[in-house]
């Protein structure tokens, strides 16, 4: 199950989930970038002009439209180029939303996720935003229901009041098209709202199973695949509210049947009597640790806007709003980290109306210097964080010094030319100034 959630977080981060498309099992790369990649490599035969001999002058040229700053160890600025201009960061912003989350809620804390059973059958759950809900979890509960006495569920009430229920979060970075998986957020999800499915045959003999031995096949899943042809697919399931909350409780029924508890009756929505109090707490398996190196790891959009969405519900109180998560976590970059020139508009970077500065980055990157070892490490060298829209390359972070320390640096283009290897090449160039080494 973790190998396929990771390649699930691959697949769905980068791209647009799609229904009719089968999977690939090399899904690293962005779809979203193919053709950029091959007007890429039609440009790379064309003779570039020769560097300068100045790693600086090297570094802005390569840039085109963009902001660099680099600061040694000793916090002496070794290149600066239009930081203070405002630059769309991409999902660099993650490492602002996983910031605020720590300060919020704790590295160690868990998400909660509540169960209440009346003698009569009517199994209620509530969820608190746990972006990290998931089969495996399933299978815990249900075992864990089943010991503390359930034996039969005859209804199964879904609560997901923590957050707002008409939430419309920011995707405006995809070419201004609504990516499904990337904006359904909410209180209670199974699975990051995706299944993947196989389907074999045609005709009478036209099979629909799960590609995920540890995951039951549920009826709404079913009939998402009901157009597709033979093959294996990674789905987005739930297109709004409603189908979110379904699909939640199908796969929880689903895993109370597999533990041997008789399951039944309707799946619908509400809130928590008044009074009740939980059979069972559930805390996710993971801490917000675990779950922000997973983010960062594969820049992954749910997660960095559940985390978002609940940050803000836990410091302003539920539901949880765009506004509320705006306002908070806006008030902590300010205080906390001494930003002065931004906006923030959701908390993945997805929005084309997230604006900050080279230098508030940096300053980023100093408050986070505790939490560095969250960051991943890319081009075997660079302990950071990558940030890609279509207009959008960009890259914040740290890398050694040849005499001790880090050198902290971002890198910001927004240029319609820019490309997803852009950002890298920059960074090399600003390496091996530095250290020497060309990093080939």
């Amino acid at each position: 199950m973790k190998k396929l959630l990771i390649c699930l977080g691959i697949l769905l981060i980068i791209t647009p989930v799609v229904h009719a498309k089968p999977h690939s099992k090399s899904t690293k790369h962005h779809s979203h970038y193919v053709k950029k990649k091959h007007a890429s490599r039609r440009a790379s035969r064309v003779k570039e002009p020769p560097l300068p001999e100045d790693w600086r002058e090297a570094a802005v040229q390569v840039m085109g439209n963009g902001s660099l700053l680099v600061i040694d160890a000793q916090g002496r600025v070794l290149l600066s180029h239009d930081a203070d201009i405002p630059r769309m960061p991409a999902s660099t912003i993650k490492v602002a939303t996983a910031a605020w989350a720590l300060k919020v809620l704790g590295p160690d804390y868990h998400f909660p996720t509540d169960f209440y059973w009346t003698s009569d059958g009517v199994l209620t759950v509530k969820g608190y935003g746990d972006p990290s809900l998931t089969s495996e979890d399933l299978v815990r509960i249900a075992a864990q229901l089943k010991r503390l006495g359930v034996k039969k569920v005859t209804k199964i009430r879904l609560d997901a009041s923590y957050f707002a229920s008409n939430l419309n979060i920011d995707v405006s970075g995809f070419n201004g098209r609504s990516n499904p998986f990337d904006a359904d957020n909410g209180a209670l999800i199974v699975n990051f709202n995706t299944a993947a499915v196989r389907v074999t045959g045609r005709g009478k003999h036209r099979r629909v199973s799960s590609a995920d031995p540890m995951t039951p096949l549920v009826p709404i899943v079913e009939e998402r695949a009901a157009h597709l042809r033979a093959g294996t697919y990674n789905l987005d399931i739930a297109k709004n509210p409603q189908e979110l909350l379904r699909f939640s409780g199908e796969m929880i029924a689903a895993f109370l049947q597999q533990a041997g508890i008789a399951t039944s009756g309707d799946i619908v929505s509400g809130k928590v009597p008044a009074g009740m109090q939980p059979i069972y707490h559930h805390l996710s398996s993971n801490s917000l640790r675990g779950i922000i190196i997973g983010m960062l790891e594969f820049s992954n959009n749910f997660t960095a806007n559940q985390l978002f969405l609940a940050t803000g519900a836990a410091q302003m109180g539920a539901p949880a709003t765009i506004a509320k998560s705006v306002n908070a976590e806006t008030a902590f970059l300010k205080q906390s980290v001494g930003w002065k020139n931004f906006t923030v508009a959701e908390g993945s970077g997805l929005s084309r109306h997230t604006y900050v500065t080279a230098m508030d980055m940096m300053r980023l990157l100093n408050y986070f210097k505790p939490y560095q070892s969250l960051l991943p490490t890319k081009e075997r060298v660079f302990q950071a964080k990558t940030g890609t829209l279509a207009d959008v390359s960009s890259f914040v972070g740290f890398f050694q010094a040849p005499g001790g320390g880090d050198v902290s640096f971002v890198i910001m283009v927004n240029d319609p030319k820019t490309s997803y290897e852009h950002k890298f090449k920059i960074a090399k160039i600003i390496y091996a100034g530095i250290t020497g080494d060309p990093l080939r």
